[in-house]
């Protein structure tokens, strides 16, 4: 497994309308044995790290 993009973070939930209200949005990519190009996200509490 190759790390292609490490955690960025891309959105900040300001209402619950698309996420959890308060939330950060990261997203990551990696590559698994195969090849294919697999997007990670995670929700963490606001100005969790």
């Amino acid at each position: 497994m190759a790390v292609q993009s490490e955690p960025q973070l891309i959105f900040n939930h300001v209402d619950d309308t698309l996420g959890p209200k308060g939330a950060e949005e990261w997203q990551a990519f990696i590559q698994d044995s195969e090849g294919n190009t697999v997007g990670l996200v995670e929700h963490r509490a606001s100005g969790g790290s």
